[in-house]
């Protein structure tokens, strides 16, 4: 079993919530160990709201049969509070993340 801890920062101008996640975790062969379905509800039971500037952690684990791994998806935001335009409000969009070791500590 492999910890992680992921930081999301919001680093725009508007306030969003976090909706959904999508994960792949790959095995130290490159082969599929588990994923998380795109628009997996929230993160750890939660859906937060990031006002521009804050951060929101939290720490999950996975279970790789391999001595390593990696992992690499995406969270599925929403802004409810457009700094430019009531309009924009409502709009989704991908947090991409990059693909991250999972290695032994």
């Amino acid at each position: 079993v492999f910890c992680y801890r992921i930081t999301l920062h919001n680093q725009g101008e508007d306030t969003v919530k976090l909706m959904g996640r999508e994960w792949k975790i790959l095995d130290g062969n490159g082969q599929i160990a588990s994923t998380v379905p795109k628009h997996s509800p929230g993160v750890i039971g939660q859906h937060p709201e990031l006002r521009p500037g804050e951060c929101f952690e939290y720490h999950s684990g996975c279970d790789v049969h391999t001595r390593e791994g990696t992992m690499k998806g995406s969270f599925q935001m929403r802004v409810v509070n457009s700094a430019s335009s009531t309009e924009e409000n409502g709009i989704e969009f991908d947090a991409v993340v990059a693909p991250f070791a999972l290695i032994p500590a």
